[in-house]
């Protein structure tokens, strides 16, 4: 995915880099497994704002159009990619040891 983060944005996930690798530090120390699932929480991170930047631009309903050129209305994609991310983000949670609920936040950017 295009990677289109605001200068606030490139400053949580910094912050929250930092601190998933304190607490994987604290809990593994040197323990590369799981600094790459971190990496991976990242990547998905961004592609999960990078999703919802294409739902505030395009909206919940797209148009699109069939195989006979026919104008359909249809769901933006990003919607389900967004929920098999938010899946995946907090299995990478789990796997890692920690509990999804103790990073959810009030504007839902960890999970």
């Amino acid at each position: 995915m295009a990677n289109t983060a605001t200068k606030s944005q490139k400053l949580k996930r910094e912050e929250l880099r930092k601190d998933l690798l304190e607490k994987i530090e604290s809990r593994w120390p040197e323990s590369p497994m799981f600094i790459d699932l971190a990496e991976d929480y990242l990547s998905l991170w961004d592609d999960k704002r990078t999703l919802r930047n294409d739902i505030a631009k395009r909206g919940r309903k797209v148009t699109k159009y069939d195989s006979r050129g026919q104008k359909q209305i249809a769901n933006n994609e990003s919607i389900d990619q967004i929920l098999k991310i938010n899946t995946q983000m907090i299995n990478i949670i789990k796997a890692i040891g920690l509990e999804p609920s103790l990073y959810a936040s009030d504007d839902d950017d960890l999970v």
